[in-house]
């Protein structure tokens, strides 16, 4: 029996519904699984410090990048600044333009959330049937090969490629090869 196709419109609306659900419970999770401090930093921040493990940004970049005002972001930026992992430089182009920076203390705390998001996304999948994570996991390939505006791969694709996929999971197919399945409504 074949299960009828899903629409482009409505895979949308089942992902925006699904995405911020996801997000919550992960940082639910990461509150459990962290002890609480004073410094604890909140979502928005622990972005700001994975864009700025990939390059260096402008206060303005990473606010249009966050879709929230510069002022908005300079006062998530403070924190940062204050606890010394980002890092306020002059641009060599252009003095007038101020660049945020990891600091290598920032850079080390960075890949500890990363890590805590990690095992924190892992306890909640680890819910799945191991054919339920390998459907997901499927699907995911497909979405991060997806091209951007300018026809090429995304960069978190061409990360991803550098990650270790070893343990026990599906094999890796590319998005071109994915089964049609894929393009079905899920059972």
């Amino acid at each position: 029996m074949t299960e009828p196709t899903v629409s482009a419109r409505e895979c949308a609306s089942l992902f925006l519904l699904t995405i911020p659900n996801v997000l919550r419970r992960m940082a639910e999770v990461m509150r459990q699984q962290r002890p609480a401090r004073e410094d604890s930093l909140h979502m928005g921040q622990i972005h700001i410090m994975g864009s700025l493990s990939s390059r260096p940004s402008s206060l303005r970049e990473l606010a249009a990048a966050s879709h929230v005002t510069p002022s908005t972001m300079s006062r998530a930026v403070d924190v940062l600044v204050q606890r010394g992992w980002v890092n306020r430089a002059e641009d060599p182009s252009d003095r007038r333009q101020i660049v945020l920076e990891l600091t290598g203390e920032g850079q080390v705390a960075c890949n500890a959330f990363r890590k805590l998001a990690q095992e924190a996304m892992a306890r909640i999948l680890d819910q799945l049937s191991d054919e339920e994570r390998g459907k997901l996991y499927r699907g995911l390939e497909v979405l991060l090969g997806l091209p951007t505006q300018g026809g090429t791969a995304s960069p978190a694709a061409c990360a991803a490629k550098k990650v270790d996929r070893s343990a026990a999971r599906p094999p890796r197919r590319r998005p071109e090869d994915a089964p049609d399945s894929v393009r079905k409504r899920p059972s």
